[in-house]
């Protein structure tokens, strides 16, 4: 995970563009799909949910299940995609752990790339979480 860590730290402040999947402007979705596959090495087949749309909460279940990932009952953790929803619709970003604290790094309209402290969250109006993690993380 320190990898990962080291390599979401250097997309913070990635300005955001619906629609887009990196590597100099992302969406929530294209934040997600490019993380996956730089520093995890797993393939979210989210492009057939691209065209310029958000993805809905549906389509975003589907290319996660087809990933390998799974949504998990217990406490979030490090490497988890979140899913959750804000007034736009389903919104996604990764649990990462730093200083003892779990965050979410996540691409915001108007914001870009940016980490949140999963405590503030629902504070940014997102609500309904749910973690999802690699069956082979379980």
């Amino acid at each position: 995970m320190n990898r990962l860590r080291m390599g979401a730290a250097e997309l913070i402040g990635t300005p955001y563009r619906r629609g887009a999947t990196g590597p100099h402007e992302f969406d929530c979705l294209g934040l997600m799909e490019y993380v996956f596959r730089v520093y995890r090495n797993v393939e979210l087949p989210v492009s057939r949910i691209r065209l310029g749309e958000v993805g809905n909460e549906a389509e975003i279940k589907d290319a996660a299940r087809a990933s390998g990932l799974r949504p998990v009952f217990d406490m979030a953790q490090e490497g988890d995609l979140m899913l959750m929803e804000n007034p736009e619709g389903a919104h996604v970003g990764l649990v990462l752990q730093s200083n003892s604290k779990l965050n979410l790094l996540h691409a915001v309209d108007g914001i870009g790339v940016c980490l949140s402290q999963l405590t503030d969250l629902s504070l940014m109006g997102f609500k309904n979480f749910r973690s999802w993690r690699l069956a082979s993380e379980r």
